[in-house]
């Protein structure tokens, strides 16, 4: 059995627990605290009177953008199998968002907290499309269950609408993400309890050296007049074991 999608699956789920968490302590509990809507003054006040505990929040989500490039991979990993293509675009969307995060926080850290929102709300497009793509490959691939993959893609579309909402509707609208938002953490407590038990039959195609390798040892077989047939060389599909 190779283990290295299965722990890349356990790394990507970590992962995403350690960002929620860090996530809350950032925002949910640092700026929510901090920051007075529409009164600019009360919030550099605020700023000012709790300045360790407004970089601590700022640290943290330079933690959260270290541990989306990390995921970013690990997703990567679990999902080649089902197309290495499409993988690799989830991966670049999510790490062109942690970029653009990360300028967010740059933002932020100068204190600029309505900019900060502003460049965070359009990388949130970005990440929008890493999870609709995560929940589409989940969804086909056969050995993650599709009510999770349905889950993630659903909570990409909502982090879409409602970013793109904000940008091109004037006024308050519903967020779409407040009821589709759970969808990385279904995705994230499946990878922590389940992933280890993926048992990855790599298929042939896997990779040209290898099919080259079976190919040599079904030539020696055969030259020495004996008869066999190596397991490495069946395509295999990945099958999830009880």
């Amino acid at each position: 059995m190779n283990d290295s999608i299965p722990n890349a699956g356990l790394i990507a789920g970590v992962g995403l627990l350690l960002m929620a968490a860090l996530s809350v302590l950032g925002v949910g509990f640092v700026l929510e605290r901090l920051v007075t809507p529409g009164d600019a003054a009360q919030t550099a006040a605020d700023i000012a009177a709790s300045a360790g505990l407004f970089r601590l929040g700022v640290v943290s989500l330079f933690v959260v953008v270290a541990l989306d490039m990390l995921v970013a991979w690990a997703l990567y990993r679990v999902l080649q199998p089902v197309s290495n293509r499409l993988s690799a675009l989830a991966a670049a969307f999510r790490l062109v968002y942690a970029g653009v995060f990360t300028v967010a926080i740059g933002i932020l850290a100068v204190r600029e907290i309505g900019t900060f929102y502003d460049v965070w709300d359009a990388g949130l497009v970005l990440f929008g499309l890493h999870l609709l793509l995560v929940g589409s490959l989940a969804y086909r691939s056969g050995y993650i269950p599709r009510l999770v993959g349905a889950v993630v893609a659903v909570s990409g579309f909502g982090y879409v609408f409602d970013s793109a909402a904000r940008v091109l509707v004037a006024g308050s609208l519903p967020e779409l993400t407040v009821l589709t938002g759970a969808g990385e953490l279904v995705l994230a407590l499946w990878l922590v309890f389940r992933s280890r038990r993926l048992a990855p039959h790599l298929p042939q195609r896997s990779g040209r050296s290898h099919g080259q390798s079976v190919s040599s040892q079904a030539d020696t077989a055969s030259a020495s007049g004996t008869s066999r047939s190596p397991r490495s060389a069946r395509t295999h599909d990945w099958t999830v074991t009880s």
